[in-house]
């Protein structure tokens, strides 16, 4: 049976005897070698030293006939004889990279003096992979004891193994060795033949074959030249091997690299800030790996332009401003389709402008471009930019809906609908912007501005709304003359009390666009009224603060009552008339009474 090699007898062997001596007879040639092993992929042999030998056909010379062999052909050889140190018959085996190396043989060995097969790198002590030694027992593989092997009755002759290497290397020689038995305390094996025992000294080998681990990186860069390798301001350009063996030699300057260029530090990487081709050659031990030369062209290219919308609370206003991460960038931008043009003198091309911001007057489409000294133009970016509706406003003054004027007595509440998916924010006369959430109820007079809000979307125009609480106590004298006669209130009242006024009064209004009288259908201020008949006085009435003069537009009539609670002295600019009950007519006059009214004729102030 083959039996593993003893780890303490080795010792003791390596100590007293030495660990090998060359055999100086000519083996097989390297091609023959290679055939025997069947020529895997992606290892090259040495010729074999001592009297390893290609043979063709079954394997020939041991107990059992009929064993086959891989492509028909296999290695074979006897074991050196013995001495100290231990003879030594081998041949290499190299390749590259990590991967699994499997192969077939089969040993009948003098186990006791340490005669072994056994694969090592560069040195035996320190670098030995695997080994195997020992005999086996005649026929031991015959089931049905006929004296031939046959694979689908019998067990396997050859014994099937593998070894796996890692990335600690990339390039690699692994000696394959037979040693003979050491002469040193040299005991003679002791073979039971009553058991079947049979020592052949020898061993054999068929069918290498070399499966690449291609879970493993021999080389590459990062960013890879196969894609993006345009850059803004500086670049790391890092190298990567999974084989901690090599070495990398680089140049920025498009020449080959050498032994004497600087060698790639993985903790800084290859910074550049110019466009560059970084060129890499790979070593292993001081020489290069391949012979290649890896190379990355990386180009400076101006960074993306950052398009930012700035706009200021409750204005109309937007601005765009442009930026980048490269220094000393310029900006091209054109609208809608066109996109920006660059002229060989940096001006603008057509339909281009140049500069730093924009200022936005509505839905506008924009594409920026970045020019930067030594680098590409960057790639355009287009933005698009909506601007958003107003908010609108619902408003109910003492439970009312709204009219003009917008005087209340009790309180307004208002409400406030802004476009789908904006946030509409609202202040009360020049107060801190709030965020509306839910109807407001106002209880004194106050301007409201509201304006719609939207990232990425021009905020509205801003809006605003003027509700006016009626604070100051006002008493309409009674009428107690005949006929027709004439009142007015010198500051606005609410609907509810203009309603009320209306239906005590039936008071008739000069409708100036139409120039006809007309019944009232709401009471102004400062505006006078007819009404026929007596009329009992009114009072509980709350009318916003009295204008304190006067107006009317230069060369013309108006229908007008006093400025105030008091009598009013006529300008000497104005003409007055007023109505005359007893007379029945109008009367030139330099005072209106408070709460009368009068026709006025505006004759401008200075005439």
């Amino acid at each position: 049976m083959n039996k593993k090699y003893s780890g303490w007898f080795l010792v003791v062997a390596m100590l007293m005897g030495g660990f090998g001596a060359s055999v100086a007879r000519a083996g097989a040639s390297a091609a023959d070698v290679g055939r025997a092993l069947d020529q895997p992929a992606g290892v090259t042999f040495s010729a074999a030293g001592g009297d390893w030998s290609r043979k063709t056909g079954n394997v020939s010379s041991v107990d059992l006939s009929g064993i086959t062999t891989v492509n028909n052909d296999y290695l074979v050889a006897p074991a050196p004889g013995k001495a100290n140190p231990r003879k030594e018959s081998s041949f290499t085996i190299s390749f590259q990279g990590s991967g699994t190396l499997s192969f077939r043989y089969k040993v009948s060995l003098d186990e006791t003096n340490s005669s072994e097969l056994c694969f090592y790198d560069t040195d035996y002590v320190t670098g030995r992979i695997w080994d195997d030694s020992g005999w086996w027992v005649k026929g031991e593989a015959d089931w049905n004891e006929d004296g031939k092997w046959n694979p689908l009755e019998d067990d396997e002759w050859w014994i099937d193994w593998e070894l796996y290497f890692d990335t600690d290397k990339y390039s690699r020689t692994i000696t394959v060795a037979l040693f003979g038995p050491s002469s040193v305390d040299y005991e003679k094996p002791e073979v039971d033949k009553e058991w079947g025992e049979v020592l052949y000294n020898k061993a054999w080998l068929d069918n290498f074959v070399w499966t690449p681990d291609l879970g493993n990186i021999f080389f590459r860069m990062d960013p890879s030249p196969a894609g993006t390798t345009s850059f803004a301001e500086t670049l790391n350009v890092l190298c990567y091997s999974s084989y901690r063996s090599l070495t990398f030699h680089y140049t920025t300057d498009g020449s080959r690299p050498t032994s004497s260029s600087p060698v790639y530090n993985p903790e800084t990487g290859i910074v550049i800030s110019e466009t560059c081709t970084v060129s890499v050659v790979i070593y292993e031990n001081g020489q290069p790996v391949d012979g290649k030369v890896y190379t990355g062209l990386y180009t400076k290219k101006a960074g993306p332009p950052r398009v930012t919308l700035t706009q200021q609370p409750f204005s109309g206003a937007a601005r765009l401003d442009f930026s980048c991460e490269t220094s000393n960038a310029l900006f091209y931008y054109a609208l809608g389709a066109t996109l920006p043009q660059v002229n060989a003198d940096g001006t603008p091309g057509a339909g281009t402008f140049k500069g730093a911001s924009y200022e936005l007057r509505g839905d506008t489409t924009i594409n920026v471009m970045a020019v930067a000294p030594g680098a590409l133009n960057s790639e355009v970016v287009t933005k698009t930019f909506t601007k958003l509706a107003p908010p609108t406003f619902t408003c109910l003054l003492d439970g009312r809906p709204y009219s003009e004027p917008p005087v209340f007595d009790e309180k307004a509440t208002l409400t406030l609908v802004g476009p789908v998916g904006a946030t509409v924010y609202y202040k009360l006369d020049n107060g801190v912007e709030q965020v509306y959430t839910a109807a407001l109820t106002l209880t004194a007079s106050a301007t409201i501005t509201a304006q719609a809000r939207q990232e990425g979307k021009i905020s509205s125009e801003p809006v605003s709304l003027q509700v006016i609480k009626a604070s100051v106590p006002a008493n309409l004298p009674a009428l107690t003359g005949e006929g027709w006669q004439v009142f007015s209130l010198p500051g606005e009242i609410s609907r509810g009390k203009s309603d009320e006024i209306i239906a005590a009064r039936q008071p008739v209004a000069y409708d100036v666009q139409r120039r006809v009288y007309a019944k009232a259908s709401r009471i102004r201020g400062g505006q006078a009224y007819w009404v026929f008949g007596a009329k009992p006085a009114l009072g509980s009435i709350l009318m916003t603060p009295p204008v304190e003069a006067i107006g009317g537009t230069v060369g013309k009539w108006q229908f007008a009552g006093a400025p105030n609670t008091v009598n009013f002295d006529v300008p000497d600019y104005f003409l007055a008339y007023r109505w005359d009950g007893k007379q029945k007519r109008f009367v030139k006059t330099g005072v209106v009474d408070a709460f009368g009214g009068a026709w006025l004729y505006n004759m401008g102030a200075g005439r």
